[in-house]
């Protein structure tokens, strides 16, 4: 169900801003926002999942997804695609946390274990080379709100799933609190959110959601003292080992350089839905390798060692888009992130692993919320930053390229932020009466300002991937150093 959701938005995405109209600063906070929603939950979903049980979570997660898919099928603006997604980010993370505590709790034996993280890191990349195909054939032959219909059965078809196939919850007696749970989530969520409205320049929004999660850190901080024994468990982020191991997450999902990919292959190649769907599934025949080869490779050499190395390769490999420019054609840019695709997923099991790990025997909920949380915290905030840099590196090359053709700066700099802000190239340059040829040029098929522009911004992301996931490999190492105590 979450897999779908996430394999087939990135089709829907273009289509929709141009449908809905928004721009692509818009874009990334539609595609991020439902990391927002569920960082509201994340902690009572593992609370809970304990509590009442796994099957009866992932029901309830079931319902929740259903009720967002609905939404963002309707949608008449982008609102309503926001709340639709935000809730299908809450659905989502209550099924990741709780398959996640009953993958924990189900395989205790070194590699069975190791195995079992390796199967679950690839099977996002093996559902992301089926679902969207079906996807964006739906988007193509129909419209993009065809593909959310398809979130709604799947959605329905999960909850049925459920119900059927896993055992009836033992639930247990001890006393779950939700308010320190929910004021953790709720911590997470408003400081990610009002960095997500500060890229949006909503500077109200940015002084509300700031102002929501700092109050809920001054409730949070006065129910730990207050509760007897709080529900929300924050073992693993006082100690040193799971502070640099969380952090190693926050980091890792600071960019998604396959997300660009997908930009790149649609604004620079004009390539359409199904197509996409297509030239991508080399792409994740090797993340599925990666991830299943993963689990040998913490077998052989432990979680912690896997996870530095997998983590520190991907980081080099981001760069292999260095040599790229407007000249590449799409079926190189295709090869080149498959190679980067294969030892991508390669990092999701370790992480995983050793999150469950730490957690330890007995707090599976705790481990898995605080993995889904932390990665949340680095693909909402990180991702913002990242793609505040992106695009800005494409309006920038933009401008300075139309400058380059003798348009005046001024000119130059209003074009560059109309694209950056959705407008097709084309569409603005007819705009002018009389506009200089820098301008005219922007009107035929594949104009170099635009194609540079768009490469320029392409390897940007590669390098702060690189960055993230170099940053995620000293703190994953640091994490296995045992500090010196005290005399």
């Amino acid at each position: 169900m979450v897999t779908v959701a996430m394999s087939t938005f990135d089709y829907m995405l273009v289509p929709m801003q141009e449908d809905l109209g928004f721009s692509l600063d818009s874009a990334n906070v539609v595609l991020l926002i439902p990391e927002i929603g569920g960082l509201a939950l994340v902690f009572a979903a593992g609370v809970l999942g304990d509590r009442l049980g796994r099957r009866t979570m992932i029901v309830a997660s079931a319902v929740v997804f259903t009720v967002g898919a609905m939404l963002v099928s309707v949608a008449p603006a982008l609102p309503v695609v926001v709340v639709g997604r935000v809730l299908g980010g809450a659905g989502a993370i209550i099924a990741a946390v709780t398959a996640l505590a009953l993958l924990g709790e189900t395989y205790v034996e070194r590699r069975q274990r190791a195995l079992a993280f390796g199967a679950n890191a690839a099977l996002i990349p093996a559902m992301w080379i089926v679902a969207p195909i079906a996807g964006a054939w739906l988007v193509e032959q129909f419209h993009w709100r065809a593909a959310g219909i398809g979130w709604i059965a799947m959605g329905a078809a999960a909850g049925v799933a459920a119900l059927t196939l896993l055992p009836r919850d033992r639930r247990s007696q001890r006393p779950a609190e939700l308010v320190t749970p929910l004021l953790g989530g709720i911590v997470l969520a408003g400081f990610a959110g009002a960095i997500m409205a500060a890229s949006l320049s909503a500077f109200g929004a940015v002084l509300a959601l700031g102002s929501l999660a700092l109050a809920a850190a001054t409730a949070l901080a006065f129910a730990m003292r207050a509760v007897a024994r709080p529900a929300l468990d924050l073992r693993l982020v006082r100690s040193f080992r799971g502070t640099t191991t969380l952090g190693a997450i926050v980091v890792a999902n600071t960019a998604d350089l396959l997300f660009f990919t997908t930009l790149i292959l649609q604004f620079r190649f004009g390539t359409g839905a199904l197509a996409l769907a297509l030239v991508m599934i080399p792409v994740q025949v090797l993340g599925t390798l990666g991830g299943l080869a993963s689990g040998p490779l913490m077998d052989r050499i432990g979680v912690l060692g896997a996870g530095v190395a997998t983590m520190f390769l991907t980081g080099v490999l981001a760069l292999i888009v260095l040599p790229l420019d407007a000249g590449t054609t799409a079926w190189v840019v295709v090869a080149t992130a498959a190679v980067f695709g294969l030892f991508d997923a390669s990092t999701s099991g370790p992480a995983t692993a050793r999150v469950m790990d730490l957690a330890g025997p007995g707090n599976e909920g705790a481990g898995a919320a605080h993995r889904q949380a932390w990665k949340g915290v680095g693909t909402a905030v990180g991702g913002v930053l990242a793609g505040i840099l992106v695009f800005g590196a494409f309006q920038t090359a933009l401008a300075g390229n139309l400058q380059d053709r003798g348009v005046p700066a001024g000119m130059a700099e209003q074009v560059a932020a109309d694209v950056r802000n959705g407008a097709l190239a084309a569409d603005v340059a007819r705009t002018y009466d009389a506009p200089p040829p820098g301008i005219v040029e922007l009107t035929g098929e594949s104009p170099a300002a635009l194609a540079d522009a768009q490469f320029d911004a392409y390897r940007v992301a590669g390098i702060v991937t690189c960055i993230g996931y170099l940053a995620a490999a000293a703190l994953l190492a640091a994490s296995g150093m045992r500090r010196q105590r005290a005399p």
